[in-house]
């Protein structure tokens, strides 16, 4: 892996925890797994599908990932498990 893509890793992987640890749901966005919309990770480990309005002002949930999935999609996207709930 080049220097420059390991530095943007740390940092995205630094935002997330930082995005977690104050509450929020940090957003994945995967199109093989849902090309028409993202994922959104929660402090209490959870995940949903989420998908924007058709007007793009507001997202809504398709529904929660179960938990093969959560587990399949931290081990694609190398992400550590923490709760922050």
């Amino acid at each position: 892996m080049h220097h420059d893509e390991n530095r943007i890793n740390r940092r995205l992987e630094e935002l997330r925890l930082s995005t977690l640890e104050a509450g929020s749901a940090f957003m994945i966005r995967d199109t093989e797994f849902f090309e028409d919309g993202f994922i959104n990770e929660y402090p209490d480990g959870s995940m949903k599908l989420m998908k924007l309005s058709e007007d793009q002002r507001s997202a809504f949930e398709i529904r929660t990932l179960t938990i093969l999935e959560v587990a399949q999609m931290r081990k694609k996207h190398g992400l550590a498990g923490i709760i922050y709930a």
